[in-house]
This record gives C-alpha cells, structure tokens and sequence, in this order.
C-alpha cells in the first residue's frame, strides 16, 4: 500500500492511474461517447467559469489527493474549485491537495455501479459539494448534492450548478450533442 507521497513520486510509466486506500487503480482510455460528453461538460463550465472568474476548471487526469478519504488520489472526468478553495497565490507543484466543489463524472462501459458507488463516497468523504453523474447511454444526469437528496435529470431538463455555481445552467441535451441518435 502507497502513501499519497509515494503515489505521487511514481514515474506515470504506464499511464493514468488512481490511488484509493493506498492501492494504486489504472484507468480505462474513455469511449468515444464519454470523451464526447466530457469534452461537452468541460466547455460548458469554462465558457461559465473563466468569464466570472469564480475558480478552476479541470479536465480528465486532473489528480485530487482526496484528504478526507486516507491514502487516496482521484481523477474526475472534470472538475471545478471555487477561487475561495484554490491554494492563496496559485497552485504549486505537487498534487492539489484537496476536493474540487463539483466533480463531474461521466459512465463509461467499462464502469460498474460499486466502482461509480465507491468514486462518489470517496469525494462526499473528502468535502465535494456537488457530483454530476453523466449517463450518456441513457442521456441522463444524476445531481448527488452533499447537502440534499440525489435526483435525475433527462434531456428535456435544465440542468443547474447549485450552490457551488448558482448561475450556471443549460439544457442537459447539451451535454449530449455530438452523440449519435440510437
């Protein structure tokens, strides 16, 4: 078993990874679908983010040392950190020790439900206010608040940013354009 130190000592030889509780987990290249709808999210954020200049907006293998959850390290399909988050001065060398405000992560086929179950606990553990879970085969968005019930959004909805980004929203059928129609 690592040590977040350790983890984040490793040469990235053979290629992106997690660590969670001290083992170290490789990640699956994303399928077309959930590259499409990452690359979709990602966009939305920034275009909101940067012109407000609220925080950061991460992408894929963007590592997270999870403080609240021992000896782990997380990689969310995208991310964003409120400014009031952000280390004072910038962000240093070395891994961003802490949770992002929202975490976005998208299903991919290689996905099972306890490993979705288990990424989600380990950010609610470590502080992260809001998780968006992306289902690109079934075009849906399931919003898991900290501090409120879980609920499901399907393309006719808006979705929001909460309290971690209260002006942001757009139309869940964005996250899922450039997705062939089944």
């Amino acid at each position: 078993l690592l040590t977040l130190d350790e983890f984040y000592a490793l040469p990235n030889a053979d290629g992106p990874m997690e660590l969670v509780r001290g083992e170290i987990r490789p990640l699956s290249p994303a399928h077309g679908p959930a590259s499409t709808v990452a690359a979709n999210v990602l966009r939305l954020l920034i275009l909101h983010v940067e012109p407000r200049k609220l925080g950061r907006v991460y992408g894929d293998n963007s590592g997270f040392a999870l403080l609240g959850a021992v000896h782990t390290s997380r990689s969310p399909d995208v991310a964003f950190v409120s400014n009031d988050r952000l280390p004072p001065g910038g962000v240093r060398r070395g891994p961003l020790r802490m949770a992002p405000d929202l975490v976005v992560e998208v299903l991919s086929p290689s996905e099972t439900a306890s490993m979705l179950e288990e990424k989600v606990d380990d950010y609610r553990e470590a502080g992260t206010l809001l998780v968006w879970v992306v289902d690109p085969e079934r075009r849906r968005v399931t919003v898991r608040p900290l501090d409120a019930p879980t609920y499901s959004l399907g393309e006719g909805a808006t979705l929001t940013g909460g309290r971690v980004l209260p002006d942001f929203m757009c139309a869940v059928a964005e996250l899922f354009e450039g997705l062939a129609a089944d």
